[in-house]
């Protein structure tokens, strides 16, 4: 599955739909954006709890892509990704993650770091906020 940057020269932004939006996006050169597993499923039923407060965190290169995709995928009961989430939850832009945790931090200041359950694919970013909590 292509990472964002591996979209440059002649893809990325705008995705188109495939399906449902579910599980895959297209973007303007026809390269294929899919969600890891049931990424869908797992952010669907977070936002069903209370005391759950979901937020995207990325270093992407591209912040418009991202939040293009985040538009365009959606749960399996029709909520697009973006909603899940209140706006200052969703830190996109060109940061070490743990600049984006102390951030959220900041935002909910009662919420320990040992508290945030964290999902990424690149082990340096999560050697980044280990030391966090």
């Amino acid at each position: 599955l292509p990472e964002m940057y591996q979209l440059w020269g002649g893809g990325g932004a705008p995705f188109e739909v495939i399906g449902d939006g579910t599980k895959q996006l297209a973007d303007r050169r026809g390269e294929k954006v899919s969600l890891l597993g049931i990424t869908d499923e797992i952010l669907e039923s977070l936002s069903k709890q209370k005391d759950i407060k979901i937020a995207y965190v990325s270093t992407c290169d591209e912040p418009e892509w991202a939040n293009d995709c985040l538009r365009k995928f959606k749960t399996k009961s029709g909520i697009a990704f973006d909603k899940l989430v209140a706006e200052d939850h969703c830190l996109i832009y060109q940061q070490n993650k743990s600049h984006h945790f102390k951030k959220l931090k900041n935002l909910n200041p009662s919420i320990k770091f040992e508290e945030m359950m964290f999902f990424d694919n690149q082990m340096n970013n999560i050697e980044a906020v280990s030391p966090l909590g």
